[in-house]
């Protein structure tokens, strides 16, 4: 009896042990968003910003995270990851706002801030201005270009103004999404000879005209023998 008595005491803590085992293996897996970030800080409307959220699985068991990325506490985007017990991943999420202001990113329980700034307007900028030929008779055609760039924020249009001597006399609009180029055209004639400076927004350059020079023409007479020069032929 008392040989029983002992091995069932003896017995008991194997018992508990397996119990515990098997307790720890069938728990829910226990995740932890320990970290959160979001590169760079501060965007403006359309740009991208990357958020990083550091998960921690803290159980025993492996299991699948469902992290969920919300803005202003309203869900923008999801995903999931696979953690092994006490493994920790980075998940990374890209996030483009098309709301300025100041706004809240979180991931789990971990939350940042994000600053959104309205683009800034268009802006545009004129080079490489080519007249070619510059030296053209009156009546003759010469090409004018010019490079407009857009270095500002947003999309817009701009009228290219062709002047000569300060009077606009063509113009063209072009339109342009930000950091985008394009080469204008103008077909310039001048019928008085002179010289005028042609410009495309800030830049001028000149053109010569000059006064068509008419041809000479000569008048050459076929060349005819006088009759003292012609020599008689022999027996004439």
């Amino acid at each position: 009896m008392k040989k029983i008595a002992i091995g069932t005491i003896c017995a008991l803590p194997l018992i508990t042990a397996a119990i515990l085992v098997l307790a720890a293996r069938e728990a829910p897996p226990e995740f932890e968003v320990t970290a959160i970030g979001v590169e760079p800080r501060q965007v403006t409307v359309g740009e991208t910003a990357i958020i990083r959220a550091e998960v921690r699985n803290s159980s025993g068991s492996e299991g699948t995270y469902d992290a969920v990325l919300s803005v202003d506490r309203t869900e923008a985007d999801r995903k999931d990851c696979a953690l092994a017990p006490g493994e920790t991943v980075i998940m990374t999420f890209s996030l483009v706002m098309d709301e300025p202001g100041y706004h809240e990113i979180a991931v789990g329980n971990r939350s940042t801030a994000l600053s959104v700034l309205e683009p800034p307007p268009p802006a545009f900028n004129v080079s490489q201005l080519e007249i070619d030929p510059q030296w053209v008779d009156a009546g003759e055609e010469t090409t004018v270009t010019a490079r407009i760039v857009n270095t500002g924020g947003t999309k817009g249009s701009y009228i290219a103004k062709l002047t000569i001597d300060g009077t606009t006399e063509q113009t063209a609009e072009v339109t342009l999404s930000p950091g985008t180029h394009l080469t204008v055209t103008f077909l310039v004639t001048v019928d008085v000879p002179g010289n005028y400076m042609i410009g495309v927004g800030e830049l001028t350059g000149e053109l010569a005209v000059f006064q068509p020079v008419e041809p000479i023409v000569i008048k050459i007479k076929p060349y005819e023998p006088s009759a003292q020069s012609r020599c008689d032929t022999p027996g004439g």
